[in-house]
């Protein structure tokens, strides 16, 4: 399925979201999430080396790609996993991911 990653979250008022990144304010994309997400290492998740080194592969997948990705289900369903455990990511945020990675 194809994603657009550089869609912006916004908040309730549909104003983008915004990061400081190094003193620039930028909005906060899909693909921002889903890299954070992907990289992060959580409670609860497999400490085998295998289980990280497919996070990192696809979360440089996704980094190395500017306006949209080919994502199977699998991948998907991944990703949708880790951004709704970030416990940073309330339902503002992982509702809009989950709509955005269902082409909704």
């Amino acid at each position: 399925m194809k994603i657009k990653l550089e869609q912006n979250l916004k908040n309730l008022d549909n104003v983008d979201l915004k990061q400081n990144v190094e003193g620039v304010e930028k909005p906060i994309t899909l693909k921002d999430i889903c890299v954070n997400a992907l990289m992060l290492q959580l409670e609860g998740d497999a400490q085998e080396g295998s289980s990280k080194a497919s996070r990192y592969a696809l979360g440089v997948k996704l980094y190395n790609l500017k306006e949209e990705a080919d994502l199977t289900v699998e991948e998907i369903s991944e990703i949708k996993k880790r951004v709704g455990k970030v416990p940073q990511y309330g339902p503002l945020i992982v509702g809009q991911c989950f709509n955005m990675l269902e082409g909704k």
